[in-house]
């Protein structure tokens, strides 16, 4: 007989994450498990910084989850029907982890991949951004070599407007690769952003994610118009549709598992943004391998990747995603 379950899964980080909403060293995710006597499928529930959906949050959605859900589902349709009429009691990031666990017990007893099972194209090996917190000038250059980022083809470099200066000054003269510049919403002004473009010429900077509020239209709209500054939408993008209105303000879209809360909405989302002209990054939140590795079932459409949030785990719990010279790889079946 088949059981749902849900776990605590205590995550420490090597380093002090801090972006410009706020810092961690340990984050509690939650493993989801959906099993029988002979196969077991999970999943991970993840957090957005600052979204207000809570440890506590979870625990209450998931026992209304197990009231509720009707017994005897056998296919993603039928979940995704419950999931949808019930999204108002269970958050998405719960939703993407019910998913991932249904469709992974589904995966060991037909030997196939996520990926299979949803139609779209093996993606076994990509090349990942690798993400900098927002840290002391002083400590950059020596984070960098310690940690060997020469490897990877293009970093994230999280700031906000009193840090960035000095650290893509200091970049300039570390790194020749591609950088996304991400702001976490921190500026205000379009012409900020424009005069550091101006102000770092050597730097191969291929976006500046969310710079500005979701709802600071009028600064997304004055940046789209100079050509030489590329936006990627981050906050911007939710579970919605992705439309014209995103494509006026917008060169690219990170698209997250954990925000959009199902493998069908992202994929909608996806070929809506390539309709549109838009590049797509898949983007993750902190988790382990064992989210990553369910993210990048569907990164066959995607232009680039920031799955590297397993990298910055003291320990992963699940050793399901491995990275060599910048780029990750996952094993068949997970």
């Amino acid at each position: 007989m088949s059981k749902w379950s849900i776990s605590p899964l205590e995550l420490k980080l090597k380093d002090t994450w801090a972006i410009s909403r706020g810092q961690s060293k340990e984050r509690t995710n939650f493993l989801v498990e959906f099993s029988d006597d002979s196969f077991k499928g999970q999943g991970e529930v993840a957090f957005l910084t600052g979204q207000g959906v809570k440890e506590a949050d979870i625990i209450e959605a998931f026992d209304y989850f197990l009231q509720s859900v009707p017994r005897g589902l056998d296919s993603l349709e039928e979940l995704n029907s419950y999931l949808e009429e019930n999204k108002e009691k269970l958050p998405a990031n719960l939703r993407i982890a019910l998913e991932q666990a249904f469709l992974t017990y589904i995966c060991q007893i037909v030997e196939q991949d996520i990926a299979g099972l949803l139609g779209l194209k093996s993606c076994q090996r990509v090349k990942t951004s690798y993400s900098l917190p927002i840290m002391a000038p002083e400590k950059i250059e020596d984070f960098f070599l310690s940690n060997n980022l020469e490897r990877f083809e293009y970093l994230k470099l999280k700031v906000n407007p009193s840090n960035v200066s000095e650290t893509l000054e200091i970049f300039s003269r570390l790194y020749k690769g591609k950088l996304i510049v991400d702001a976490n919403e921190s500026f205000e002004e379009a012409q900020d952003i424009v005069d550091l473009q101006k102000q770092f010429p050597g730097l191969n900077i291929i976006y500046w994610e969310q710079p500005f509020k979701a709802s600071n239209l009028e600064a997304y709209l004055k940046l789209s118009e100079n050509f030489e500054v590329s936006v990627m939408a981050d906050e911007s993008i939710t579970d919605g549709e992705i439309t014209q209105e995103h494509a006026k303000l917008f060169q690219g879209v990170n698209i997250k598992l954990v925000k959009v809360g199902s493998f069908l909405k992202a994929l909608k989302q996806i070929q809506q943004a390539k309709a549109l002209g838009l590049e797509v990054m898949l983007g993750c939140m902190i988790e382990s391998s064992l989210g990553i590795s369910r993210a990048l079932q569907i990164g066959a459409m995607c232009d680039y990747f920031d799955l590297d949030s397993f990298l910055l785990l003291e320990k992963d719990p699940f050793n399901l995603v491995y990275e060599e010279k910048g780029s990750i790889f996952q094993s068949k079946y997970q």
